[in-house]
Order: C-alpha cells, then structure tokens, then sequence
C-alpha cells in the first residue's frame, strides 16, 4: 500500500506469499521528540526489540518507522506473510500499538459551528424526527456535495475496498454523498449494501467470533441501520448527556421501546459506542479509541458551544 498525503491508500505489492506496503505521514509541530520517544518505547516492548520472537502482530517480517525532513515526516514500512484483510485483522486484535491514550487532532484549535433552534411545534405533532447535514452549491441547481448523518459512515464502513466481493475497484463516498439521506436512489443501492455486508462483517470478525450472524439473505443485520444515515431524536424525551446515541435505533431491532432522546449529544463519546457496536455488538468491553472526551467540553446550555481558543492556540493541558 502506498498512501500520498492526499491520495486514497491501495493495496501495496505482492510476492508469492508474502506483502508489502509503505504509509507516509506528516507529523503535527512539535510532535517530533514525543513520537520518537514512543517509537523508541515501542522498539523495546517485548517481542519487538531486536532479536526478539513471538510478536504480538505475527504475520509481520519486518517493519520499519522513519522519521525525516527535521521531524516533519514518518515513514511506515513493512513486509507481511498473506493477504492484506488477514494482516490487518492481526494488527487490530494484537500487538500494543492501541494501548496507549489517542490524541485529538483540533486540540487548541476552533471550529466553526452553526446552531440551529427548532420550536418543536412546526413538527406538525411528530415525536420522532430524522436529522441530517448537508452541503449544498448555490445556483439554480443545487448538487449536494456533502452530507453527515452518523459520524465515518463514509471512513470507516464504505471506504475499504479489500473486502467488497462485487465492486472492489469502485470509490463509492462521492456517490453516497450526492444521495438524498431519506431517499436512497435505486441506482447504486446494491453496491452500498455489498460494500457494508461486507465491511461490517471484517469489524465484528476482528474480537474472533461473530456477534452479528448474517441474515438469512447473507446481509449483515447493521447494513439497513447504516444506510438509514440519520440521526432520530425524540422529541418528547428528556435531553441526556452521555448515552442516547443509537439508542433508539438498537432499542428498535430488540423490538423494545427507547428510553432517550436519541441523537447525538456534544459531549457523548460516540465513536466508542461505535466501535463496540461493530465488534462486540455491545457484548464485551467497550472498544476505545483513545479518546474519552473533548479537550473543552461543550456547554449543557444553548448554544451549547464552548469560548473560542486564543489565537495562535495554545496546547491543552494533558499535552
């Protein structure tokens, strides 16, 4: 694999049975002496110090960190025994590389945010509501360039490639960003859902059992919750900090009734809810990513927003 600071990464060359595949990063000021000190503390982590045997990650021959360009730069290069799915589902259930706590790329920065009030008595009497964000061009027609509703639809579930048995050359994001969130066109359906059977297959495979069994038509039971890519609120329901996120939504294949608001709060860390629901479908630990809040959390009150950062920002305090 080889992966340009702007280009989508492809799967690297092969030799007989064995791979390869080189990353290249740009490093964030001042990151130089933190992530080399890391590499060095990696480096004599048992199973990888020099000479050592029984790595964690055991398809891997050899892999190499290269920083370069004054600390500017890290290069990642390795060599691997199979296919390339078979590597990364070794490297996501093994090793200490997801250990230690994750970072947050917009620590210090500002974001630029637009709040919308709604008065819930234009909702024609409706309790539950669909959410859903878009960019759109100006002019007398509109294309619709982007749209959010739950947060790496597009990154994490219909981005990989390597396990899409039908259109494993096809880019798919841009077409699902121009789709209409609430009405799906018939066109490129069938290649949404064999790109998200299949991916979502690989992220519950990767704890070595199998949480969520395929439907008797060979869809994974996610894929219909993932293409209906909006966020549900309840209006009716109390607002609540931590935990609403999918919560209607899971609540509704258990065929019970919802206890939230649903939606996504500010402050909810929804993409550890996320990762557990793919892996583990909520029945094991909670799969983590690292980072457990925001460097300033929002308020509870609207807008919600925290005070701008100074200018030039200044790093957190855990830094």
């Amino acid at each position: 694999m080889v992966a340009s600071d702007c280009g989508v990464p492809q799967p690297g060359l092969s030799v007989g049975p064995t791979s390869e595949f080189s990353l290249f990063f740009r490093l964030k000021p001042g990151q130089g002496p933190s992530l080399r000190a890391a590499l060095v503390d990696l480096q004599e982590t048992p199973g990888y110090r020099p000479g050592d045997y029984g790595m964690a990650v055991q398809t891997i021959h050899e892999a190499r960190f290269v920083m370069f360009d004054d600390d500017t730069r890290l290069a990642f290069v390795t060599s691997f025994d199979g296919p390339w799915d078979a590597y990364m589902e070794d490297f996501f259930t093994s090793g200490p590389a997801f250990t230690d706590p994750g970072s947050i790329f917009l620590d210090g920065k500002n974001v630029l945010s637009i709040v919308v009030e709604i008065d819930t008595s234009f909702l024609w009497g409706r309790d539950l509501v669909g959410a859903v964000a878009e960019t759109l061009t100006r002019g007398t027609f509109n294309v619709r360039i982007e749209r959010v509703g739950r947060p790496e639809v597009k990154n994490m579930m219909l981005a990989p490639k390597e396990f899409d048995p039908v259109n494993r050359d096809l880019e798919i994001r841009d077409l699902y960003n121009m789709e209409d969130a609430f009405h799906l066109g018939d066109s490129y359906q069938g290649a949404y859902r064999a790109r998200l059977d299949a991916n979502l297959a690989f992220w519950d495979g990767l704890d070595g059992k199998v949480d969520w069994p395929a439907e008797a038509n060979g869809s994974h039971p996610l894929t219909d919750l993932v293409l209906a890519d909006y966020l549900i609120v309840d209006v009716t329901k109390p607002y609540v900090e931590h935990g609403t996120f999918l919560e209607i939504e899971l609540a509704a294949r258990r065929g019970e009734a919802h206890q939230t608001c649903g939606g996504r709060t500010l402050n909810d860390d929804v993409m550890d809810t996320i990762f557990t629901q793919l892996v583990n479908a909520g029945h094991g630990p909670t799969i983590r990513d690292g980072v457990d809040s925001a460097t300033r959390p929002a308020t509870s009150t609207f807008p919600y927003l925290a005070t701008p950062n100074p200018n030039p920002p200044e790093p957190p305090e855990h830094h």
